[in-house]
């Protein structure tokens, strides 16, 4: 299967892209930069650039789902899908979120 990088555009040719229907890091052969691969159940496949996985600071956002208390001080980076517990990130993101605001209002109650 080829795939085009998002960075530099090379067409590469993935040799197992099975391997990457959950998603993974790959790396292009040409620019050697990482990006987020994701090999869909149709023979389609798309590749996102993820500049976390290339130096750069992760793009987190806030993780959505119910009940709640499961996913309070949870975040995702939105280009590589990497998760972590940051109480700091976190409280500082749910300030502009309604969802997450509203809730934390409700805990300081």
């Amino acid at each position: 299967m080829k795939i085009n990088c998002p960075y530099c555009g090379y067409k590469n040719d993935v040799d197992e892209p099975y391997d990457y229907i959950d998603g993974g890091e790959y790396q292009c052969s040409e620019c050697e930069k990482n990006f987020w691969l994701i090999v869909e159940y149709d023979p389609f496949a798309h590749a996102y650039k993820a500049d976390c996985l290339n130096g750069e600071p992760h793009n987190f956002r806030l993780i959505h789902g119910a009940p709640r208390k499961y996913f309070i001080n949870k975040i995702r980076c939105k280009d590589c899908s990497h998760e972590e517990e940051n109480p700091e990130i976190f409280v500082e993101l749910a300030k502009k979120d309604e969802f997450w605001n509203n809730y934390l209002e409700e805990m300081e109650e």
